[in-house]
């Protein structure tokens, strides 16, 4: 029984997912070992998906070269699968001159890590939102509602919470 229930969810899950929209394909370009193994010669195709990003191509690719076959000690994260750290090492490498290395590179990896690979925390503040605003508390502001939903997804640990005297201050 519970095995019919699973191919049937799964079967509705894959309808209402796109798993061939190209952006899969450029966000795998952030993956550290995938960079090493420089099996993307060009970032041309994430160039057309994205077209605000750069006009100068040729200086993307030229950086994208460097960086795969760049020996960058400093770089290397114990675990190549920690992309954020990886990036965050590529982007504060800087030349002789004080200036960013890959300053394209950096542009075009800012917007693709930034793009949400699922919509599931939001469906979390939707679902925390109807908790709050119920019909007896449905003539709450938004000042309000922010701040009681930026106090229950910041303080985790509020049993032993002890403001500092800045923030009593501020608010006082």
């Amino acid at each position: 029984m519970s095995r019919v229930l699973y191919r049937t969810c799964s079967r509705h899950k894959k309808k209402r997912f796109v798993f061939d929209d190209p952006v899969f394909e450029c966000i795998t370009i952030s993956n550290p070992a995938l960079v090493k193994l420089f099996n993307t010669k060009s970032l041309a195709n994430i160039l057309k998906r994205f077209p605000v990003f750069i006009e100068n191509t040729q200086e993307l690719d030229k950086e994208w070269r460097e960086l795969a076959l760049m020996e960058l000690e400093p770089i290397e994260p114990s675990n190549t699968n920690d992309i954020r750290e990886y990036w965050r090492k590529v982007f504060c490498l800087k030349n002789f001159l004080g200036e960013i290395y890959f300053p394209n590179i950096l542009f075009v990896m800012r917007l693709i890590l930034a793009l949400s690979f699922s919509n599931a925390s939001v469906e979390r503040l939707f679902s925390d939102l109807k908790n709050i605003k119920t019909m007896h508390h449905n003539k709450l502001k938004t000042v309000l509602l922010v701040g009681i939903l930026r106090t229950k997804h910041s303080v985790m640990d509020c049993i032993d919470f002890k403001p500092s005297a800045t923030m009593v201050k501020s608010k006082t």
